[in-house]
């Protein structure tokens, strides 16, 4: 509505400060340097992959095995 350009214009005049900052080029390009370090490091490559469901109808138990199994005499069994 070109009609309340100005009013707007006013009004957008009052609630902004008018005051400018300068910052220096070599502050201000560390700053994007830095931003631009951070994203990269929050960056994780993950493995979302699903676990395998394993699913029995009657009472048991899961052992987890790190490797290979490796049978050896047990004494508490007499083996």
């Amino acid at each position: 509505m070109p009609e309340l350009q100005n009013a707007y214009l006013a009004l957008i005049r009052t609630h902004v400060p008018a005051v400018t900052k300068t910052v220096a080029l070599d502050h201000l390009e560390a700053g994007y340097a830095m931003s631009e370090a951070v994203k990269k490091a929050l960056t994780v490559p993950v493995k979302n992959d699903p676990p395998r469901i394993i699913y029995s109808a009657t009472p048991s138990l899961l052992v987890l095995v790190d490797g290979s199994p490796v049978f050896e005499a047990d004494a508490a069994f007499g083996c």
